[in-house]
């Protein structure tokens, strides 16, 4: 469903942050990336776990008897694959991750 629905958007002057599992979709990611730039959040796992408090609350959809490390283990390498721009986000405060974002767009001559 998610990556139906990325098809349909329009792209233009936004910022899409996808679900987590947006990757497994080639298409969809294929889509994101022919007009945009695809920007990877990089957090260590064990900071993850420390945000996520509920998994079921946050909408997190794991195969039965999957853990959120293999979830992890299984994504990665898949966001790594995408990422026009990766940007490693641990003891970064949120200011510190949009400053590092727009840092990484300017090297890439992204136009604002």
């Amino acid at each position: 469903i998610e990556a139906e629905h990325i098809g349909c958007i329009d792209k233009t002057d936004c910022v899409i942050a996808t679900g987590g599992s947006a990757v497994y979709s080639d298409a969809a990611m294929r889509n994101l990336k022919t007009n945009g730039i695809i920007v990877y959040l990089d957090l260590p796992l064990d900071m993850i776990k420390k945000r996520l408090t509920d998994l079921n609350i946050r909408g997190v959809v794991m195969s039965k008897g999957q853990t959120l490390d293999d979830l992890y283990k299984e994504r990665t390498p898949l966001y790594e694959k995408w990422a026009d721009v990766k940007i490693k986000c641990e003891n970064l405060i949120h200011g510190e991750v949009i400053e590092a974002i727009i840092k990484q767009l300017q090297i890439l001559n992204f136009q604002f």
